[in-house]
This record gives structure tokens, sequence and C-alpha cells, in this order.
């Protein structure tokens, strides 16, 4: 087998992404079956859901390596590289581990595309993670869904828990139109007898616990009521939640309402882990929590001005973000500039409603990706919605956050959000100019 360098084996992924994404069990069944099916090899946790899923799956990870453990995750969209994707105890896979891995991989690949079967790009990423996870014998595995969940790639291992964050509407075209359809899809990742951890409420819940009763298992469900925030403010927030085995006070780096609903989940599905024997000590879920901090995400990355980062490519997220602006940042002496970019695919209207509701500046971008709208079409959305809103065109990212630091004040906030290749490529732009990040 002839071993690829790092970039000979991006060239070579890469030139899959030209195949789009096909949805199926089918093809990668048949990769790992080349590879010597590596997802039997490790024990996982397998994540699903509408938001919150790289974040769920950080804190779980976080919690395992502190109670001891040697853990893989698998996340993605990357924000800036791929590598990105695959860690193992919070250090990212090397360009040497990717291109070797890659390396075998590719042999899998070739052998089923001379029998006329073509890969995903997620799908041969997939593989890879199962590969070097069993290769590098991880005690557990913490597995972000790509989407949806039925027919999605990672849903080929059989986990210890099954965790489902929360369901609301994206990837409509894809998913379905409804919060019903879209349920269904994502409570694909459901197994006999292994639980399923959730947050989903009303119609989505029942959807899932119908899916459970099929499969023979127990749904746990985060429920608001168990949850109260106890501090929040801008260096991070402390949580209380009534678990099932204990009360937790922890406490979060991570800012943004939504993370009280991730820390939660999180507890839930380390607290089903323990009933299954996994032992983690005490301070282990504590320091867990309290260690993880995930980019991206009301990410702070400068001070004056303020500039945050944030991926809200759905209405849901958009407005979890709003929320979180109106009780962290409101300040009538400080105006909020926002650099924006979306993916076409998305439900545009929508996430520009609930922008404009806090925005006193927008600058409507493109980040460098096929799927993004082009920015003179975000301004017509803008102003189909309202006639007031102030907006102006930027042809891309860096010309964007450029166009912001030039109008902003100190006392301003710049917030970059829409889209996680926009925030992706401004956290690529920013950290030329802040060493800090």
């Amino acid at each position: 087998m002839r071993i690829m360098d790092f970039n000979e084996a991006i060239r070579w992924l890469d030139d899959f992404q030209k195949f789009g994404m096909n949805l199926g069990l089918e093809r990668i069944q048949m990769l790992v079956e080349t590879v010597g099916h590596p997802e039997k090899k490790f024990q996982s946790i397998h994540v699903a859901g509408t938001n919150g899923k790289g974040s769920v799956c950080s804190y779980i990870a976080s919690v395992l390596i502190s109670a001891g453990y040697q853990v893989g995750l698998y996340i993605s969209p990357h924000l800036e590289t791929i590598l990105e994707r695959f860690s193992i105890n919070n250090k990212l896979i090397s360009e040497e581990e990717f291109a070797a891995i890659a390396s075998q991989v590719k042999q899998g690949v070739d052998t089923l595309m001379k029998k006329g079967v073509t890969p995903t790009y997620f799908e041969i990423t997939t593989a890879m993670m199962l590969l070097w996870f069993a290769e590098s014998h991880v005690d557990y595995a913490v597995i972000e869904v790509g989407l949806g969940g039925r027919f999605d790639a990672t849903n080929i291992i059989t986990p210890l828990v099954s965790v489902i964050t929360n369901v609301n509407r994206d990837h409509t075209q894809i998913l379905g139109d409804t919060i019903e359809k879209i349920a269904f899809e994502k409570a694909g990742i459901i197994k006999t007898n292994v639980p399923i951890v959730t947050a989903a409420q009303e119609t989505a819940l029942s959807v899932i616990q119908q899916e459970a009763k099929k499969h023979h298992t127990v749904v746990h469900s985060v429920h608001p009521s168990l949850i109260s925030p106890v501090l929040s403010n801008i260096n991070g927030q402390s949580i209380h939640v009534h678990g099932q085995l204990r009360e937790y006070t922890v406490e979060t780096q991570n800012l943004g309402l939504y993370q009280i609903e991730n820390v939660s989940v999180a507890l839930l599905a380390l607290e089903v882990l323990q009933t299954q024997g996994v032992f983690l000590p005490d301070d282990s879920i504590e320091n867990g929590i309290r260690n993880m901090k995930y980019p991206g995400r009301m990410e702070i990355v400068h001070k004056h001005p303020l500039i945050i980062l944030d991926g809200a490519h759905n209405p849901s997220a958009m407005q979890m973000l709003s929320k979180t602006i109106h009780e962290l940042f409101s300040d009538p002496e400080r105006q909020i500039i926002v650099v924006f970019g979306v993916m076409a695919d998305k439900l545009v209207d929508e996430i520009i409603s609930l922008l404009i509701s806090f925005a006193d500046q927008i600058i409507v971008t493109r980040p460098n990706v096929s799927r993004a709208m082009k920015p003179e079409d975000i301004q017509k959305h803008m102003l189909n919605v309202s006639k007031d809103v102030k907006v102006s065109l930027s042809e891309n990212i860096p010309s964007g956050i450029q166009q912001a630091l030039t109008v902003a004040e100190k006392q301003d906030i710049i917030l970059i959000t829409g889209s996680l290749f926009t925030v992706g490529e401004a956290r690529t732009v920013l950290k030329e100019q802040y060493a800090n990040i």
C-alpha cells in the first residue's frame, strides 16, 4: 500500500465533494467491510439532533477524558481544518495520521469504485474515523451524526446510549417539512435495547417514544423544570440540574442560553452510562463540564470592540442567539453590527426575521462555499422582511470583517453568524489579527 502525504490525501478526499450528498447505509456498510469492520472494536455514544450535537458530544467526551478514559470524538462540519473532525483526548489527529488512515481507506474505496459503487465524502471520513479509533484502541468514541440519523453514515454503530438533543426545523428539503417527519429521521438512530436520552418536547418526543417502543428501549427525557440557571455573564455560566442519580451544580465556560440544555442532555447521557457500569468519579463530571470549550458558538475572540462568533444556522439557533444577545449584551450605548452569511438551502426568511430584531447594522457576505447564498440575494430577502433594515453588501468574509471593524466603536459588538462556514472562515481571518484566538 502506498501512503499518501497529507496534501495528496486532502486532494483525494476533496475530489469526492463533487458527488454531493447521498444518504443511505449500503455504501458505508460495504466500505467498513473492506477495512475489517472497525466499528465493532470499541464502545460508542451516538448523538443526533437539530442543534447542540457538537456541544453535547464535547461535554460527554470531556467528562469521560476527565475520568481517565481514552476517548475519541468525531464531529462535523469543521470550522478551519478537517483535522478538527477527528480527536482523541482533545488532541486532533496529526497530518501524518490523517494521511495514513486515508491511504488505508482509499484501498477500500478503490475496490468499491471498481464495482461501480462511489462512496460520499462524509462516508469516507466516517470510515476513516472508525478505523483510526479502532487502531488507537479508544475506550469510548463519542460520534456526532452528520445529517438526520436514519440514513446517516454514522448509523452503522451500535452505541451504549443514543442521544437526540432536540428536534426543530432544518434541512427541510432532505428530512421533511414537519416536526413529525424530522423527528422520525432523527429517531432512526434508535437501536433495540439501547437507551435514548433526549431534550425533544411535545410532538417530537412522542415520535421518539413511539420508535423507542418498537425497539424495546426506554427514553430518558430532559425536562426544562429540572434545570435552573444559577449565574450567567460574559465569563461563563453556572447551572443547577436535578439529575436522576444526584443534584448537580456545574460551571461552563460556554456562553449561550442553549448551553443550559446541552449541559443537561450531556449529564443525563452520562448518568445512563453510569447505570451501564461506566465509572465516573463525581469530580470528573464537574471538571469535564468546566473544562470543555467549544469554538464558534458564542465565542468571544476580542474585547474592544467585542467580537463574537456564533454559528446560528437555523431559526431555532438564531432565536436562542437573539435571546442570549438581549440577556447578556443589551445596552443602548452600544451598536450590534452583524456580519452575516448563510447557506441557500436554509429557512432564510425565518432566520432573517429573528436577526433583524436585535441587529443595528447588517453586513451581508458570502463564505467560500458553493452552497452559500449570494449577498445580493440575502439583501433582497432582508428588504422583503423589513424595509427599515440597515444592510450593506460585502463580497467575501475578509472584506465583511474589515467593513465591520471600520464602522465599530470600541464599545460596540461585532457579531459574525449565519453559518458555521461563515464562522470558520471568519475565525481564520481574525487569527491573523488577534493572536489569542
